[in-house]
């Protein structure tokens, strides 16, 4: 069939679409979930310094990461050059926000970093090799349970996250913030 006849079949042979905008935001609209309960969720943060920070820290590198993707877009679809030292400006951004979320929830770094490698190693043991990537192949209980296997990483991680808490205390304090107020620590 020429590409002619595959235009002309399609146009003759499809519906019309019946549905129309507001249609459609009234539909969807049946999914969303109740609003006065996020607004509920959001006033609990509310003054509660550590809650505050993982919000930013998570938005923040949400938006760090769509400016990554805005680079790469304009290289590939519209044929800019890469804007390699933007690239290297936004990675240093992300790192800013994911250090933030470390401090906000009490994380070290350094034990993500080496958890994810235990984790990388258990799924692929020699190298990377595509049939083990595929989802079906992969054992995320296994590969959660290598992340976090260190027995001895356990104490330290709750002598940091201590230290890192009371750090947090102090500087909420001193900008006039109560830290434990409504906090979920």
């Amino acid at each position: 069939m020429t590409l002619g006849k595959l235009v002309l079949h399609h146009l003759t042979h499809t519906q019309v679409p019946t549905m129309t905008p507001d249609q459609y935001v009234q539909q969807a609209m049946r999914t969303q979930c109740p609003q006065e309960e996020i607004v509920f969720r959001i006033a609990k943060v509310g003054p509660n310094y550590q809650g505050q920070k993982l919000q930013h820290s998570i938005i923040g590198l949400a938006g760090e990461v769509g400016e990554l993707a805005g680079a790469w877009e304009r290289h590939i679809y519209y044929g800019q050059d890469l804007d390699v030292p933007n690239l290297k400006e936004e990675v240093g951004d992300c790192l800013w926000y994911l250090a933030e979320l470390c401090d906000a929830m009490g994380f070290s770094m350094s034990e993500i970093m080496e958890g994810n490698i235990r984790k990388l190693q258990k799924r692929f043991p020699d190298k990377f090799k595509e049939d083990l990537a595929k989802e079906e192949n992969r054992n995320r209980l296994l590969e959660m349970e290598e992340m976090l296997s260190t027995e001895h990483l356990y104490d330290k991680a709750s002598q940091d996250a201590e230290l890192r808490y009371m750090n947090n205390k102090n500087r909420a304090a001193d900008d006039g913030v109560n830290y434990d107020a409504d906090s979920t620590n």
